[in-house]
């Protein structure tokens, strides 16, 4: 034992961004750092596991949290120790496919590519109008989500991660019937924008896979992974039981509706399916980040750690 606890295994830490380590306003609380921090003084792997592109992930949270790797754009780009170890597209084919269903439903649409986003005129401007109603200016886009390329052949690309839309008036369900099972579908992460906004992928690329991808390449264990989110492309990492969703360290929001066989909450009251896997997880968490930064943590969630 040391102090109070016994050794670990290296663990590996995935962490969403927006609604989990950062807050929907742009800021990260002082407890997530800290604890983090203290993680990685442990010795334990921390890696950004986000639907951001590449060049959507704030510098300054590059800068103050020393990441071991990165999960982007919901698992299409996979980045460890600096180097990229996978990286999956849309098909040409699939993308034209995509594009024209939006445009012939007049649907406003973006496109992730690694240094930029997507998309055309039109739907720039509807896109500006929906987050106004919102409270977020041009300016604060701009800031969140980076530059955005004008391009009138977009659906013919073959740098494309990801596609985003926004306000289809359909939901998840008759969205799938309507463009296909090739592809995959989660609801949109940043903000509370209904089952009309998603995020849309090639089928077999989300979190759990780049997370599968980037064990695989380092050599470790999905048992000695700990996935951390707020939302419905997180609960996609627990498929098959394994890892761990907990609330954000420091989140002010409330975790995502997802299914409750599979999710630990590190805070706050809930039902126990899981039994002893609970506690002994939440021991493990314990160890990572040490008992103090976790008590922080629940602090600022404003529920107590049990």
């Amino acid at each position: 034992t040391q102090g109070n606890f016994r050794l670990m295994n290296t663990k590996y830490l995935f962490l969403d961004i927006d609604g989990t380590l950062v807050g929907f306003d742009g800021v990260m609380p002082s407890s997530a750092s800290e604890a983090l921090k203290k993680a990685h003084e442990n010795g334990h792997k921390l890696v950004i596991c986000t639907g951001r592109q590449l060049s959507q992930v704030y510098p300054w949270l590059l800068k103050e949290i020393p990441f071991d790797g990165l999960i982007l754009s919901g698992g299409a780009m996979v980045i460890n120790d600096g180097k990229v170890a996978a990286h999956h597209f849309i098909s040409q084919s699939s993308l034209k496919k995509l594009t024209d269903y939006f445009e012939n439903s007049n649907t406003a649409y973006y496109l992730q590519t690694q240094n930029f986003l997507v998309s055309k005129k039109w739907c720039v401007d509807r896109t500006l109008s929906l987050f106004n109603k919102l409270g977020y200016t041009k300016e604060d886009l701009l800031t969140l989500f980076g530059e955005t390329v004008i391009d009138d052949n977009a659906g013919g690309r073959s740098d494309i991660e990801k596609l985003i839309y926004y306000d289809s008036g359909v939901d998840f369900s008759e969205l799938q019937k309507n463009i296909g099972d090739e592809f995959y579908i989660v609801g949109y992460s940043f903000g509370n924008l209904g089952n009309t906004s998603g995020e849309i992928a090639a089928r077999g690329v989300n979190k759990a896979s780049g997370i599968k991808e980037y064990l695989d390449c380092c050599g470790g264990d999905i048992n000695d992974a700990f996935a951390f989110g707020d939302a419905e492309n997180d609960a996609v990492i627990l498929v098959g039981g394994q890892g761990l969703l907990v609330p954000a360290l420091g989140s002010e929001g409330e975790p995502g509706e997802v299914d409750a066989e599979q999710v630990v909450l590190l805070a706050g009251e809930h039902d126990d399916p899981a039994g002893e896997r609970v506690v002994e997880r939440r021991d493990e968490l314990r160890q990572l980040f040490g008992a103090d930064a976790l008590r922080d943590a629940a602090c600022e969630l404003d529920t107590p750690l049990r």
